[in-house]
């Protein structure tokens, strides 16, 4: 289906000449470059518990700057004369995977993955459950 329209700059001015737009069931192509559409299948494709082929080594990949981190944390906190220190460490643990739970709740809005969010959600509550359990024994 061929629509004839007017092209518009990312400043918002118009074109002086109008632009034939071609529209391909999921993107609309210009004359200029490609104007992605809404896909057809993005509620559905939302709401799929399916996770791409990259998630588990792209999760592994982000865990090792936070293991790094979390490491130099612990060596300063045993090296200081900081009580109470189990404390201390528990609170940095929880976190540190807060902290990579709400990437994973934020990378799940981002490429509509319902799954994702859901796991990072479900992740960040059972940290706080932990540190708190943690917390009340010690």
């Amino acid at each position: 289906m061929d629509v004839q329209g007017t092209a518009r700059h990312r400043s918002g001015k118009a074109e002086a000449d109008p632009v034939i737009v071609r529209y391909t069931g999921s993107r609309m192509l210009t004359q200029g470059g490609l104007a992605v559409m809404e896909e057809p299948g993005k509620r559905r494709r939302t709401l799929s518990i399916t996770e791409s082929t990259g998630d588990i080594p792209d999760w592994v990949n982000s865990l090792l700057p936070v293991g790094v981190a979390f490491a130099c944390y612990v060596s300063i906190i045993l090296a200081a004369g900081i009580e109470p220190k189990a404390q201390l460490i528990a609170y940095g643990a929880a976190a540190a995977f807060i902290g990579l739970e709400c990437y994973w709740i934020l990378r799940g809005l981002r490429n509509n993955h319902l799954g994702t969010m859901v796991t990072g959600i479900l992740g960040a509550a059972l940290a706080v459950y932990i540190l708190d359990l943690f917390l009340s024994l010690a």
